[in-house]
Formats: C-alpha cells, structure tokens, sequence
C-alpha cells in the first residue's frame, strides 16, 4: 500500500467520529433511544478505525526512521539552520534529498563539461596528428626524389657503395612513407568512420585475391600454402574492399615472419552467427600490435568482425548474413524433425 493511501486512511477516524457525533446529537434527546444496530456500528466502526489509524501512523512513522537513518548512514543527512527539533526527520530527509539533487545536478554539469573538453582536445589532437603526418609525408616525398634523382643522375655514376647506400635510403624512407599513411588511416578512422556498404560473400573469394598477392613471395622462400576452407561454409557479411585490405595487411606481416620451408595454413570455424578463419601459426608477441595489426583490426571492427592474434593462431572473426542464419537454424529443424532412416 503507498505512503500516501497509508495517510489518507488515517483521516477516516475523524470521519468515523463526526458521524458517531451526529448519531449521538440525533438521539441524544429525551425520549429518544439510540437503536442497538447504530450503537455497535458506531462502537466497530470507532475501534477499527482507530486501529487503522495507529497501524498507518505506525507504518509512516517507521519507515520516515529508517529513511532518516539510511540518509544519516550515508552520510547524506543534513543538518537544518535555526532551531529545529532533532525529530524533525522528514524536514532532514527534504533537505538531504534537496542537497543530493543538487549536487547530482553540479556532476552532471561537470561531466558534459569534461565530455565537451575531451572532445575538444580530441579534434585538436586529431588535426595536430594530421598536420604532422602531411609535414612529414612531405618531407619523405621530397628526400625520396632526392634520392631518386641522386641515383639515377647523369651527372655521374656512384660507385657500388654509394649506390647500395642511396638503394637503402630510398627503401627506408619509402617503408617510413608507407608506415605513416597507414598511421594517418589509423588515427583518421573514428571521424571518419562511413556507413560500411556490406555484402555477402564467400569466404575462399574473399581471400583468393589476397592469397594470389602473397603467394609467389611464399613460393620464393618455399613456404607452402594449406587452404583447408570447405566450399560449403557459410558466406559472410563484409566490405568487400575494407575486409581484403585488412586480409592484406594481416598475411602481409605473416608472410615476413614465417621460416623458409614452413608451411602456412587456413581454416574455418563455423558458429550461429560468425565465420572465423584461422591461420595458423601466428605472430610472435612483439609485433601483435605492430601498425599494420592494428590497422587491419580497425579495418574488421568497423564492419562487426574482429581479429586474434597469439603465437599460435590469428583469429578472424566475420560476421554472417541474418538469412544464412536463419537458413542454417531451418535446416537444423529439418534435420532434427526428419524420421530416422528404415533398415
């Protein structure tokens, strides 16, 4: 019952006695005689509403304690200005409630503040990081024609030194220029993020096109290739071109690190909702988050995938199109409903 019915219930006693008030006045006069029934209805209805009144008054008096005592045990209670009995819990309770508000309304206040300075920095952060990559991005485009201009000048030949020096130069600043688009992307991708155009496709034509681009380099240090993927997995859900440059970038690494004649191989795992390609092995723990991981990773998670990576294994997540769920569940049905063979 709420507090609120409890305290209007308690208004009934006097109700009950103005009427017993006017029964009496009625009566009350000589010659009359209060009938029986009206004397035991007023005696009933007097009694039990004064028990109603006593367990209401009981019941609010009870929990306005524990309120007060709850408030004081967190330390919330405030103490009143002025001369205040020390009874006046309800008074407390108002102003400790008042005061709480308050303050919840200050930390709100505070937190959209901090959100709106953490955005602020973010942007700023975001096009210093932007600034910086397209100074230097600049700088290396201009050291690599400088380089390229050193080499192959016809103002006179390098001798096999110089040569193997400016061949490494231009190799190191070309990988740095490499390095450092794939950094922009990275840290351009949360405001830049697009709505991802997906499509189902087959898992071994998501990776033909990556796996042609690594092979012949896995030939040359004869690795050999083990693509244990069944035609008969469920087709996933991507951005075509999003998920095979982060394919790309993922056997990228993978092929640098693997042995000469080791072998390199490719599985699939089937869940309710998911594809996951396993190639194992893996990479070793200092390069899980070298740039090109995390790049791939950003890549995947934008498009609800996700990438592993362990010594052991790399572990592509992928999502899978709601109807080849719904198409494997009714085949489950089928299966399960189907009567079992006769002998």
């Amino acid at each position: 019952m709420r507090v609120a019915t409890r305290l209007n219930l308690a208004v009934l006693p006097a109700i009950v006695g103005l009427g017993v008030l006017a029964a009496l006045a009625y009566w009350g006069d000589r010659g009359r005689q209060a009938p029986e029934l009206v004397v035991m209805l007023a005696i009933t209805a007097t009694v039990g509403s004064s028990l109603l009144s006593w367990r209401s008054t009981r019941f609010v008096s009870r929990r306005v304690g524990d309120l007060a005592t709850a408030f004081r045990g967190l330390g919330l209670d405030v103490a009143l200005e002025g001369a205040v009995d020390e009874f006046e819990e309800l008074e407390r309770v108002r102003e400790s409630v008042r005061a709480l508000a308050s303050d919840q309304a200050r930390l709100r206040e505070a937190a959209a503040s901090a959100v709106r300075q953490a955005d602020a920095d973010r942007q700023t952060h975001d096009r210093l990081l932007e600034q910086v990559a397209n100074t230097v991005a600049t700088r290396l485009e201009e050291a690599r024609l400088a380089l390229h201009i050193l080499q192959t000048s016809p103002f006179g030949d390098l001798n096999e030194n110089q040569d193997e020096l400016v061949s490494a130069a231009r190799t190191a600043s070309e990988a740095a220029d490499l390095e450092l688009r794939r950094f922009s992307r990275l840290v351009g991708m949360p405001s830049n993020r697009r709505a991802a155009t997906r499509e189902s496709v087959s898992v071994r034509a998501l990776l033909e096109p990556v796996l042609a681009m690594i092979t012949s380099d896995l030939s040359d240090h004869g690795i050999s290739l083990t693509v244990a993927i069944a035609e008969t997995v469920a087709p996933v859900l991507v951005d075509r071109l999003a998920a095979q440059e982060a394919l790309s970038l993922l056997f990228g690494v993978l092929a640098e690190q693997l042995q000469p004649a080791s072998e390199l191989r490719l599985d699939a795992e089937e869940t309710a909702d998911t594809v996951t390609v396993v190639s194992a092995p893996g990479l070793p723990e200092p390069l899980h988050n070298a740039l090109p991981i995390l790049l791939a990773r950003a890549l995947l998670e934008a498009q609800a995938g996700s990438v592993e990576v362990t010594t052991a294994a790399l572990r592509l997540r992928l999502p899978v199109p709601p109807l080849s769920v719904w198409r494997r569940m009714a085949h489950s049905v089928q299966h399960a409903s189907a009567p079992p063979p006769q002998d």
